[in-house]
This record gives structure tokens, C-alpha cells and sequence, in this order.
């Protein structure tokens, strides 16, 4: 099954894709966002691109388990998502610290120069769904 990943942002969206047969997981691209909404043309670009059957968002929550006001807006684009793709599964996974480590994992791969924005959110929405993986254990 084909699973895209979302890392959701005020600035931008970023998105990874992956196989829960290989257990593989790869970071695509970050898509634009103005206040958090998207260029959905972008997205339902790579929607058609992909053809996940499950869409696994990012939902940001505070260490001690709390919500942010950020998770307020992820809920809307989960509602949106649900409402746009209605055949696609809608999940949400537990993203916290997957900043902290995608900039960890760019920085061991490509120094200074691997710390890019959209580049950091693609691979914050890979490792979303590598752990949403590993902790549904598919």
C-alpha cells in the first residue's frame, strides 16, 4: 500500500511517500502554503502522481501531550484533506521532534547545505511516516 506522508506548516507542506510492503520510506517535496492553506494543485498533483490509499498527517502536540494552536489549523487540513480525497484514508500520527531529527539526519548527509527549508520539511514528513509505520507496525 502506497502512503503519503504530510509534515504540515503555516509556510509550507512538506511530503513524503511510502511502501508498507518494503517498509521504505522517501522525502519528495515541499508544497507552498500561505497561513497554512496549500496549492492544492500541487497536491492533487501528487495525489494523482502517488495514489495513496492512506494520507498520514503530522499532528503536532506538545511533550506533555497537549495541543499547540497549530494544531488547530492541522485539523482543518485534516477535515480538508478528508473532504477533497474522500476515497483516501485520513490518519493522523504523532510528528513530535521530527524536525529536531530531519535537520539532524541533513545535516550528517549534507552539512550547512542540507539545512534548506524544503528540504527539512520533506524529510520531516518522511520520518512522519516512517514512525506512523514502525508504531502501527503495518
Amino acid at each position: 500500500m502506497i502512503c503519503l506522508g504530510i509534515d504540515f506548516g503555516t509556510t509550507s507542506w512538506g511530503f513524503g511517500a511510502g511502501d508498507t510492503i518494503t517498509m521504505t520510506t522517501q522525502a519528495l517535496c515541499a508544497v507552498k502554503a500561505d497561513q497554512g492553506s496549500p496549492s492544492w494543485q500541487e497536491i492533487d498533483r501528487l495525489v494523482s502522481q502517488w495514489m495513496p490509499e492512506t494520507i498520514v498527517l503530522g499532528y503536532p502536540l506538545k511533550a506533555d501531550g497537549s495541543r499547540f494552536k497549530l494544531t488547530d489549523l492541522v485539523d482543518r487540513a485534516a477535515q480538508e484533506l478528508r473532504q477533497r480525497y474522500p476515497k483516501i484514508a485520513v490518519v493522523l500520527a504523532d510528528e513530535r521532534l521530527t524536525t529536531v531529527e530531519a535537520r539532524d539526519n541533513l545535516f550528517t548527509d549534507k552539512g550547512f547545505k542540507g539545512l534548506e527549508k524544503g528540504r527539512i520539511d520533506a524529510e520531516s514528513a518522511r520520518l512522519i511516516l516512517h514512525h506512523w509505520f514502525e508504531a502501527s507496525q503495518i
